[in-house]
């Protein structure tokens, strides 16, 4: 059984078990190897996951970026759709506005002269 001290590789530290559960050595800042390692297994996986993922499921793959001026465009369309439904939105509103100013002049109108 261990005695539950360690030495760091980078500065030969004596460390205990609850600093070895840490990513990197508390004086030299060397990171541990077994963190390295894991850090490298995570990408490995990450690598394999996501080939297996191209392999099975291709458009689940996220697609790469759009040319600058693909998305220029795009924006472009949206910016020319909201300003149409603005105005779109403005001329409805002025529609109504006539309609029910028309409707209470005819009602006082028709009270004036008929009633």
């Amino acid at each position: 059984m261990s005695s539950g001290v360690y030495t760091c590789g980078g500065c030969g530290a004596h460390l205990s078990v609850a600093q070895m559960r840490g990513t990197d050595c508390p004086y030299c800042r060397t990171a541990f190897p077994h963190h390295a390692r894991a850090i490298e297994h995570a990408a490995l996986v990450q690598q394999v996951m996501a080939q297996n993922m191209a392999a099975v499921t291709p458009w689940m793959v996220p697609a790469a970026p759009a040319a600058a001026h693909q998305l220029q465009a795009v924006v472009d369309q949206i910016h020319h759709a909201h300003e149409t439904a603005r105005r779109t939105t403005n001329r409805i509103a002025l529609a109504i506005a006539v309609t029910v100013a028309a409707s209470v002049f005819g009602t006082i109108l028709c009270a004036v002269f008929f009633g």
